[in-house]
């Protein structure tokens, strides 16, 4: 009996040994990964966060889904390009601290093709050991950390963002063979790599024809709509009820609206009709964005009562250029989306 104990106080101190010496080891990796600033973010091998993090390894794995859920094939990890992801957050945090294609030591404007390798030449500038060209996606949220699922939403909504993700036009013939990302407090990024680019730097596509101010105009006095992310090509604004039974999600730039959401989370009565206070919203935000519209009131309360007859039913309407979409699900929800017909329907994954 006492050799048995022995025998298992042995094995538990060699155990309690090992797990001290992988302490050790990653501790003193970490210490090793230098606080890269200034300059030296640039020409530093190391720097902290070369390591892909939990959220960054889930960022990835959402990307790729996304993508072979939209009919294209998973890119592989880079470690290269991660790197180029990992100073670009280095760079926006210390140095730019705001969202722009330029980097501090490489100022970039579209209006000028001269300045582009400042972005698809990144990976060879910052000697990552990628040698094609590399386009990037950045993320801010302005509501804590940023998340993988929040930052691939943003970027979806934004047709420039989702463009690139999915190889849409103008992306269409740039085959992503490498993929690198990062995330750093309120920042993320994708970095995309081709051996096929070209050098092309597209510009956000067509909105709804109004601006953020016209689109909430009377409503901020209803339900506060605030800025939570952003992104090189656009952003998110967000509003909710005081008793919740109310969503509005805003996507675009504050010149143009690209994309508004509505999720209304109530129980319809049999006749189909909304609170007085959320019809009122949805008026209102219907004659924001359709003024000449004279008819939005009774589609509205006819759209409203075939889905309270059958909850699975949809209702499209077409206003001009763009598309009212209008559908029922579970929980006695109704989801409102109002986008640009041009703008590509993208399979959801989340």
């Amino acid at each position: 009996m006492q050799e048995i104990r022995l025998t298992d106080m042995y094995r538990r101190s060699i155990k309690l040994a090992f797990g001290g010496i992988m302490i050790l080891i990653a501790s003193q990796f970490a210490l090793s990964q230098p606080a890269c600033s200034g300059k030296a973010m640039f020409t530093e091998p190391v720097c902290i966060g070369n390591t892909l993090s939990k959220d960054e390894n889930a960022l990835f794995d959402l990307v790729n889904k996304y993508r072979v859920a939209n009919g294209q094939p998973a890119v592989k990890l880079s470690s290269r390009l991660s790197v180029v992801a990992n100073r670009r957050m280095l760079d926006v945090k210390q140095n730019m601290r705001v969202l722009t294609h330029s980097w501090s030591n490489c100022p970039y404007d579209k209006r000028d093709n001269k300045t582009w390798p400042c972005v698809t030449a990144a990976p060879q500038r910052l000697n990552s050991g990628y040698i094609g060209e590399g386009y990037q996606t950045l993320y801010r949220t302005t509501t804590g950390a940023a998340l993988p699922g929040a930052a691939l939403e943003t970027w979806r909504k934004s047709s420039l963002h989702n463009s690139i993700i999915l190889n849409l036009s103008p992306f269409k013939d740039y085959p992503w063979d490498e993929l690198g990302v990062a995330i750093d407090g309120q920042f993320a990024a994708l970095w995309f790599g081709t051996m096929t680019g070209g050098g092309i730097m597209a510009s956000e596509g067509e909105g709804l024809g109004v601006d953020l101010d016209k689109t909430i105009s009377g409503i901020s006095k209803l339900l506060p709509v605030g800025s939570v992310s952003s992104s090189l090509a656009g952003g998110k604004w967000q509003g909710t009820t005081a008793d919740k039974s109310l969503k509005v999600e805003i996507f675009g730039v504050p010149k143009e609206v690209s994309e508004i959401n509505v999720r209304l989370s109530i129980k319809l009565a049999a006749n189909g009709k909304l609170s007085p206070a959320n019809r009122k919203i949805m008026l209102m935000l219907l004659g924001n964005v359709f003024p000449r519209w004279t008819e939005r009131e009774i589609w509205l309360d006819r759209t409203l009562a075939v889905i309270a007859a059958d909850r699975k039913a949809t209702r499209t309407q077409i206003i001009e250029k763009n598309a009212i979409e209008v559908q029922g699900s579970a929980g006695n929800s109704l989801n409102f989306a109002i986008r640009p017909l041009s703008k590509p329907a993208a399979i959801e994954i989340f």
